[in-house]
C-alpha cells in the first residue's frame, strides 16, 4: 500500500477597501500566525489562496509577509492558487468579467511570485458547469469542490477521495474533492484525531484534501498562541508519520494522474452550509423537516440541495438591485471603445462591486452590512462616471428594465445625480449623489431569517422595500412606535400597487405615473387615483401629487409619502441632523414635529445635505431610525440600517375633487 496523500490548503479573502483595523486583526491573529508556523515546517507542502484585495492590503501594510511567501514558493513548499481577483461568486458574473478577474489575479501572482498558478479557487464553492470554459480560457488545470458536491453527483463513499474530470462545451478540467470532515476537524479537534482519521481511511484510493478558511482562525476560542500550538503539534505529527503520510504539491499530483480519471457532471452548488439559505424561510423550514425525517435512513443532506447561490438575488430585494446595477454597468464598461485608460479605470471599479460578500447573508453580515452596501455603490458610481465620455454625455431620461424584473423603469441620469423610478409603487428606488459617490437609498428590506424568534427580534420585518415616496393612507391616531413595530392599518392599496407610465417627456425631463386604487374611509372604500409627476432639474427634482377622489362621498384621511435615507453618520457617531423652520433634531432617535414647510437633513460624514420643501404645511412629521437584528459568526447584533421619514397631511377631498401637493427635493 502506498502513502496516504494529503493536500493541505488555506484560503483567505477580504472585501475591497475593508477597514484597516479589521484586516489588521485578521492578519495578526490568522494570516501571520498560520504562515509563520508552516514556514518552520518546510517539509509540509501547502496550497495558498489570497484574493486580490487582501494581497493589495498586505503589499501596502506588511510587504515582509509577501517576501516569506515568495521564499516558500521558491522552495516549492507553497503552491499559489488563483481565482477571481475580488473573490466574486463567479456564476453571477458576465463571462468577460469572470475571465478578466481571474486573469488579473493570475497576472499579480505571476508578477510577484514568479510562478503562474495552475489551480483555481472558487469563492464559497459556488459552481455551475458553465464555469469550465472560463476556467480553461484562463489556463487553469484544476479546481477544488466540496465532497458533498461529489456525493450529490452520485459518487459513492469509497470513491470520495478520487479526483475526477468534468466537462462543458468540449472543455475539460480536473476537480479535486475537499474532505469536509477533515476540514471541519482542522484546528477544532485534537491533532491526533486527524491523524487517526487518515489512518482509519488509509485504504481509500485518491487524496485527502484539507482546504481551510483562514478567517475562521479569528473566530476560534483559541488565541494566537493556542492556534500556533495546535499547528505545531499537527505539523509535528505529520512529520513523525511521514513514512505513510505525504503532503503533496497539488499541481504536480494533478499532472501525474491525468488520463486515469472518471468523468463526472456536478449540479449547481455552493458550500454545504449555504445550500438552503437562498430559499424563502418557509421553504428552508420544510426542507429541514424533510432532512430530519429522512435522517433515520442516514445522512441524506447532500441529496437535498434546492438552493443555489443565485437564488440569493431573489431572496434579498436589495441584493437584486446591486446585482442588476452591476450587470448594467458591466454592459456600459464593455461598450467603451478606443479609450483604453478610461475603460481600464471603469473596469477596475466594476470588478470591486462583484465581490461575493454583499450579495448574500450567511456567517457574515453580507447584505445587512450597511458599510459594505455603501462601498459597493461607491464603486458602482465611480465605474458609471468613468463610462461617461466628457463632452458627449448629456443628462436625460431613459426607459429600460434596469432591475431585471420584466418591467421598464424610468431612469433620470444627470451630471450631479441619478434618480431611478419603478412602476411598482411609483417609488424612487435609487438616488445617487455623485459628489459623494453615494446612493442615498442603499437601504435593506429586512426579512425573517432562520435564527429569528418571536423573542429575539424587536425590529420586525419589511413587507415592502424601504425606498422613497411610498404612498400611505393612515389612521390619524397612529404613533411612530406603531409604525416602527408595523402595528397599524394600511388604509390604501398603493404601497404594492403598480403605477402606469402616463407620459415620459425626455426634452422637458419629466415623467408622469398614474395609479387607481381604493382607500378605506369611515368603513367604506373610496375609489381614488394618484398621479405622480417627477420633474428633474440639475440639483434635484420636484414631485407633484394629484390625488383625486372618484367617490360620491368625501374622503377624509391622512396621506403620508414615506421616504427613507441611508445615513452613515449614525454608525460613525457623527449624528445626522434634521432642521426645520422651527426646530433642530439629531436623528439618532425617534423625532416628532409638525406644521413645517421646509426641512434640511444633513449627514456630515457622507458630505451630503438633503433639502426638502412642501407646498402644503405638514400636519405631522416623524423620523424613525431603523435597525435590524442580524447574525455574524453566530452572534446576534443590533445594526442601524436606515432612517424612515414620514411627512403627513390630514386631508379632506370632496367628491370628484383633487388634492395637490408638491415636494421639492435638492441635493448638495
Amino acid at each position: 500500500m502506498g502513502k496516504v496523500k494529503l493536500i493541505l490548503g488555506i484560503y483567505n479573502s477580504q472585501p475591497p477597501e475593508e477597514e484597516n483595523s479589521v484586516v489588521e486583526e485578521f492578519y495578526q491573529r490568522a494570516y501571520k500566525t498560520f504562515l509563520t508556523t508552516l514556514y518552520n515546517s518546510p517539509s509540509i507542502k501547502l496550497s495558498l489562496y489570497y484574493n486580490g484585495a487582501l494581497l493589495e492590503w498586505i503589499e501596502n501594510s506588511h510587504p515582509e509577509f509577501l517576501s516569506v511567501v515568495q521564499e516558500m514558493v521558491n522552495s516549492k513548499q507553497v503552491e499559489m492558487l488563483s481565482g477571481g481577483y475580488y473573490d466574486p461568486a463567479q456564476t453571477l458574473l458576465p463571462i468577460t468579467d469572470r475571465v478578466g478577474q481571474m486573469e488579473k489575479l493570475t497576472t499579480y501572482i505571476r508578477k510577484n511570485f514568479s510562478k503562474k498558478p495552475r489551480g483555481c479557487f472558487l469563492a464559497e464553492n459556488v459552481w455551475d458547469s458553465s464555469l469550465v470554459s472560463s476556467l480553461k480560457t484562463c489556463g487553469f488545470e484544476y479546481i477544488f469542490l466540496d465532497d458533498n458536491q461529489f456525493k450529490a453527483s452520485g459518487i459513492l463513499d469509497e470513491k470520495l477521495c478520487r479526483p475526477v474530470i468534468t466537462e462543458d462545451q468540449g472543455k475539460i478540467i480536473t476537480v479535486i474533492p475537499i474532505n469536509s470532515k477533515l476540514t471541519n476537524m482542522y484546528l477544532r479537534s485534537n491533532p491526533q484525531e486527524l491523524i487517526d482519521y487518515l489512518q482509519e481511511n488509509s485504504h481509500l484510493d485518491g487524496v485527502f484534501t484539507i482546504l481551510f478558511k483562514g478567517e475562521y482562525l479569528n473566530s476560534l476560542e483559541l488565541d494566537s498562541k493556542g492556534i500556533k500550538s495546535w499547528l505545531e503539534e499537527f505539523n509535528s505529527l505529520l512529520e513523525e508519520n511521514s513514512s505513510w503520510i505525504d503532503t503533496i504539491n497539488t499541481g504536480k499530483y494533478v499532472k501525474q494522474i491525468q488520463g486515469s480519471l472518471d468523468r463526472v457532471y456536478f449540479p449547481q452548488y455552493s458550500i454545504n452550509g449555504m445550500r438552503n439559505k437562498p430559499l424563502p424561510l418557509i421553504s428552508q423550514k420544510e426542507l429541514n423537516r424533510l432532512t430530519r425525517h429522512l435522517g433515520a435512513l442516514g445522512d441524506v443532506s447532500h441529496w437535498i440541495n434546492s438552493g443555489f447561490f443565485k437564488q440569493f438575488i431573489a431572496r434579498y430585494y436589495d441584493s437584486s438591485l446591486i446585482y442588476s446595477k452591476m450587470t448594467y454597468i458591466s454592459l456600459l464598461v464593455n461598450q467603451i471603445k478606443g479609450d483604453r485608460s478610461r475603460k481600464k479605470t471603469a473596469r477596475e471599479e466594476l470588478w470591486r462591486t462583484q465581490s461575493h460578500y454583499v450579495y448574500w447573508h450567511g456567517s457574515h453580515l453580507g447584505i445587512y452590512d450597511k458599510k459594505l452596501r455603501s462601498r459597493t455603490y461607491k464603486f458602482l458610481l465611480e465605474a458609471e462616471l468613468s463610462t461617461r465620455e466628457k463632452g458627449i454625455f448629456k443628462a436625460g431620461i431613459s426607459h429600460i428594465d434596469i432591475n431585471l424584473d420584466g418591467k421598464k423603469e424610468a431612469l433620470y441620469q444627470g451630471d450631479n445625480y441619478n434618480s431611478y423610478i419603478s412602476a411598482n409603487g411609483g417609488i424612487i428606488f435609487e438616488l445617487d449623489f455623485f459628489k459623494s459617490n453615494l446612493n442615498l437609498l442603499s437601504t435593506v428590506q429586512r426579512v425573517e431569517e432562520s435564527y429569528h424568534t418571536d423573542d429575539n427580534n424587536p425590529y420586525g420585518y419589511d413587507s415592502y422595500p424601504r425606498k422613497m415616496f411610498h404612498d400611505h393612507f393612515l389612521e390619524s391616531s397612529i404613533t411612530p412606535e406603531n409604525f416602527l413595530k408595523n402595528e397599524y392599518n394600511e388604509l390604501g392599496n398603493f404601497i404594492d400597487g403598480v403605477y402606469d407610465y402616463d407620459s415620459l417627456n425626455r426634452e422637458s425631463k419629466y415623467i408622469v405615473l398614474l395609479a387607481k386604487g381604493l382607500v378605506n374611509c369611515s368603513g367604506s372604500k373610496h375609489n381614488v387615483s394618484i398621479q405622480k409627476k417627477y420633474l428633474f432639474n440639475k440639483k434635484g427634482l420636484v414631485l407633484t401629487y394629484n390625488i383625486e377622489n372618484h367617490d360620491e362621498l368625501p374622503l377624509e384621511t391622512t396621506f403620508s409619502p414615506e421616504f427613507n435615507l441611508s445615513l452613515s453618520g449614525i454608525e460613525k457617531k457623527e449624528i445626522p441632523s434634521l432642521s426645520s423652520d422651527k426646530e433642530y433634531f439629531l436623528l439618532d432617535k425617534i423625532t416628532k414635529t409638525k406644521n413645517i414647510n421646509n426641512l434640511i437633513i444633513e449627514d456630515k460624514s457622507d458630505n451630503v445635505t438633503v433639502n426638502l420643501s412642501f407646498s402644503n404645511e405638514t400636519s405631522k412629521f416623524w423620523s424613525i431610525p431603523q435597525y435590524s437584528k442580524s447574525m455574524k459568526d453566530g452572534e446576534l447584533l443590533d445594526l442601524y440600517q436606515f432612517t424612515t421619514f414620514l411627512p403627513q397631511w390630514d386631508i379632506k377631498i370632496g367628491p370628484n375633487k383633487v388634492w395637490t401637493l408638491a415636494i421639492n427635493l435638492s441635493l448638495s
